[in-house]
């Protein structure tokens, strides 16, 4: 037995898709099968729905940048402005820290890194201090004398 054909609104399948919901989501508010929703593309718009779903899923992402876009530029919105340099242009905060040197700081060792080669250097030295460490908890032993301390009492 063959149903009443049941009209599609083109234009709000069109909107659907260009907001990203799949043809599943689509047939669901249409009340239809999903596989009717693909034959009907078929015949009716004489495109596969994969195509035409993909096509306006790309007009929906380009209107969207677009309406972001618009936001940051004419309406000055700062927080989209700064939300798309940091996802189109790769700009990140900057991390600032604030030390009061006047007060009295125990245990702590302030560097002030310059470049990359002085964070290399610098990344080197501690692996190098923490292997000496370790070496020496390996092979110093408790009752054994240590040569710098006899040095030291000479």
């Amino acid at each position: 037995m063959i149903g009443k054909k049941i009209n599609i609104n083109w234009s709000e399948v069109s909107e659907y898709l260009q907001a990203g919901c799949s043809g599943v989501e689509i047939a669901s508010k249409l009340g239809i099968h999903e596989n009717t929703l693909y034959q009907r593309c078929r015949t009716d718009l004489n495109v596969e729905f994969m195509a035409y779903s993909q096509q306006k899923r790309a007009s929906g992402e380009a209107l969207l940048k677009k309406t972001q876009f618009d936001m940051a530029v004419i309406d000055k919105d700062r927080s989209m402005l700064i939300w798309l340099g940091k996802n189109r242009l790769g700009q990140t905060d900057k991390q600032q820290t604030n030390v009061n040197v006047n007060e009295a700081v125990t245990g702590v060792e302030v560097v002030i890194i310059d470049n990359k080669e002085q964070l290399a250097d610098l990344e080197r030295y501690d692996r190098i201090k923490e292997e000496l460490k370790q070496l020496d908890a390996k092979y110093h032993k408790p009752n054994s004398i240590v040569i710098d301390e006899i040095d030291a009492n000479c």
